[in-house]
């Protein structure tokens, strides 16, 4: 059976995967424009003209990417990422409370009513967050798919089966590759950054015995705006935050596998599924907090 999500879901992740793509290639681009402005100081002025061209294309790189942050900061778009994607995560933990009988959308409640609960709760999620579905004028149609409303029709022990699979084991999943991916960038960029910084000192030291001759203090300056732009890259990524946040969410996930619901009471399975979506969204939590502090 395939899943299908809220379309508030869909309009809230493509917010937030255009936001971080826009992000993150403005970012490369500042960072570059920052090396390269380094690199024009190595340059020697040639010719009769008073103005040391070099230098000047050096300056207007330097501007160039002080209007690149700017334009980053007026936009907004790392705030689109990270809105988009707290908002696409909170309708699609909602979707599954919905679609598998969960708080606050038990079985309890009569049909219309848990449509009513669903819809007030979606339309708080994207109200609350400003910059989450900022492309799209009015929240889309279809927010309670065929796919909810039939799971949600089914016995206690299919549900319960479709949640443990394409929920929980789906999630833990995403969650171990995403920490070993994300580990193993961590320690090549901090490699990298140890390499740069050794390469430094070897300039350092290259110049101090005059072995570039006139390019010794503009050699220095390129190799430290080289390591500088590469911890802001490395930053701006949060590698080791996130490998430690998703390998302890990947953990929190098998524990709830191995202590899943067995029951057949749907008070004791909604409050079941209640705590694994606290659990899962817990570590979403942790990484907009650092994002919001980054």
């Amino acid at each position: 059976m395939e899943i299908e999500l809220p379309s508030a879901f869909t309009a809230a992740d493509d917010q937030s995967s255009w936001g971080q793509r826009v992000h993150l290639r403005l970012t490369k681009i500042e960072l570059a424009l920052v090396v390269l402005g380094a690199c024009a100081g190595l340059l020697e002025h040639v010719g009769k003209s008073d103005i040391n061209m070099p230098q000047l294309f050096g300056g207007v790189l330097f501007v160039g990417a002080l209007l690149l942050r700017a334009h980053r900061s007026s936009e907004q778009y790392e705030r689109q990422w990270f809105e988009g994607r707290a908002a696409a995560e909170s309708i699609k933990s909602l979707a599954w409370r919905y679609a598998v009988g969960g708080k606050p959308t038990g079985l309890e409640l009569q049909s219309a009513e848990a449509d009513g609960v669903l819809v007030g709760l979606l339309r708080e999620i994207v109200t609350g967050r400003p910059r989450a579905i900022v492309r799209h004028r009015e929240l889309p149609a279809a927010q309670i798919t065929a796919w909810m409303r039939r799971t949600r029709e089914l016995p206690l022990d299919e549900r319960a089966h479709i949640y443990r699979t394409s929920r929980i084991e789906d999630q833990r999943a995403w969650y171990a590759a995403r920490a070993f991916s994300n580990a193993q960038q961590h320690r090549r960029w901090n490699f990298v950054v140890l390499a740069l910084e050794f390469l430094g000192f070897v300039v350092g030291l290259s110049q101090a015995v005059g072995l570039f001759g006139s390019f010794r203090v503009g050699a220095l300056g390129v190799a430290g705006a080289v390591v500088a732009a590469v911890i802001s890259w490395s930053h701006a990524k949060q590698f080791g935050t996130l490998a430690s946040a998703y390998a302890q969410a990947e953990l929190e996930l098998s524990s709830l596998l191995d202590l899943f619901f067995t029951g057949s009471n749907e008070n004791e399975w909604a409050s079941f599924v209640e705590s694994a979506e606290t659990a899962i969204s817990r570590e979403h939590r942790m990484w907009q907090s650092a994002r919001s502090l980054a």
